[in-house]
């Protein structure tokens, strides 16, 4: 029986079906694991950034602090500079950081 070169036998098979790569595979993996990583680790410092404080005393960031008087969760002159003083406190300490 006649056999094609050794040459020509391995030029066919590559044409014919890419296998994958183990090492090309491997890298894949890797990347996307490192992506994954690094998408979990930058929400939680957001959420690290929006309860800036939350459970360690600090100021929790509140969207009702500065209401004018007229709605009933207002607050009082005295809270609401309270609130200014814990504010401006957290950001210090997010600047010292």
């Amino acid at each position: 029986m006649l056999r094609p070169s050794a040459s020509r036998q391995d030029s066919r098979k590559k044409s014919f079906k890419k296998s994958a790569d183990a090492e090309e595979s491997r890298r894949k993996r890797e990347d996307q694991m490192i992506a994954i990583r690094k998408e979990k680790r930058e929400e939680a410092m957001a959420k690290k950034r929006i309860n800036v404080g939350g459970a360690s005393g600090g100021a929790e960031i509140n969207p009702n602090v500065f209401n004018d008087a007229s709605d009933s969760t207002a607050m009082t002159h005295e809270q609401r500079t309270n609130a200014k003083v814990r504010l401006v406190r957290v950001v210090h300490r997010l600047k010292e950081r």
